[in-house]
């Protein structure tokens, strides 16, 4: 569902035209009143540098790298460009104060990616728990539960004392 977790908002541009800002984890989208599905432009938090309000006006500024025009005279940060939207203070400081919780969220989301580690495949998942699955096999074995359980036709065990021990069904194989 591409919808799922977009916040909108109506806002109007510089020339007085209407559009929904659409504020995700993804970033800040800008829609057609007709269109809350595919965005118009998408920025994405990578991308900005800065969002601020005022009054009635919300700005974000991104980093545009296709403008990086440098020159010996050229003095602090280019390629910038601004987008501001309108509406009332009240809507405008809401839709400030959800683009920062967003770009929170996003933040917090890479960092605990990059702590997790790369993904592991299905196989590789099964082989650790096919190891550690047969690690259980042999103490519940040691602890002497080995007669209490049953093999059930799905081929884990389940223990005839009520307690459900679930083991992958491969370690039988």
């Amino acid at each position: 569902m591409p919808t799922y977790g977009v916040h909108y908002y109506e806002v109007k541009d510089k020339q007085g035209i209407p559009w929904w800002l659409g504020i995700s984890y993804k970033g800040i989208g800008q829609y057609d009143l007709q269109d809350k599905l595919k965005p118009r432009k998408l920025y994405q938090w990578k991308q900005l540098e800065n969002l601020y309000f005022r009054e009635k006006k919300f700005a974000v500024e991104v980093n545009d790298p296709h403008r990086r025009a440098v020159t010996k005279r050229t003095f602090g940060q280019t390629g910038l460009l601004i987008h501001t939207w309108y509406a009332s203070h009240s809507l405008i400081k809401t839709i400030w104060v959800m683009a920062i919780s967003q770009h929170q969220f996003y933040l917090d989301r890479k960092q605990s990616k990059a702590k997790l580690g790369p993904a592991r495949t299905l196989e590789e998942i099964a082989m650790e728990l096919t190891e550690h699955g047969g690690a259980k096999m042999n103490r519940l074995g040691d602890v002497g539960l080995k007669n209490n359980c049953i093999t059930a036709s799905n081929g884990s065990l389940v223990s005839t004392g009520g307690l459900i021990t679930q083991l992958l069904w491969f370690t039988k194989r």
